[in-house]
């Protein structure tokens, strides 16, 4: 996929993911930790693509290694947080900086996800 396609597909995800969210009640207006996820094959490429977001004033956590269930590869991840609220516009713009820099780099984009804490 070029970098356009990427983001169409990820605006779309987004769409669902709100969507779901919705039904369940949540307050897309709220505050959130929102976490991006990035992996690529590559060690020392994946670091410097994290310092690189650091360096943008994200906050940028670990770099993990896995293995792949499903083809049995190993890689290497990491995940960043933007405290946002959870408006499409927010989101589709955060995954377009992020997906143009993903491809500039290199590196695989990985999509979003937040975790909503109940009041249980």
């Amino acid at each position: 996929m070029n970098v356009d396609e990427q983001i169409a597909y990820q605006k779309k995800e987004t769409e669902n993911i709100l969507a779901s969210l919705l039904e369940n009640g949540v307050d897309l207006d709220d505050i959130y930790a929102v976490e991006h996820h990035f992996s690529a094959e590559d060690y020392e490429q994946l670091y410097q693509f994290a310092t690189l977001l650091f360096k943008k004033g994200y906050q940028v956590y670990e770099i993990e290694e896995y293995v792949d269930d499903e083809d049995n590869t190993a890689g290497f991840c990491f995940d960043i947080e933007v405290d946002s609220s959870l408006q499409q516009e927010n989101i589709d713009s955060q995954c377009d900086t992020l997906i143009r820099l993903c491809v500039e780099n290199e590196i695989y984009y990985d999509g979003w996800g937040v975790l909503i804490e109940s009041d249980l």
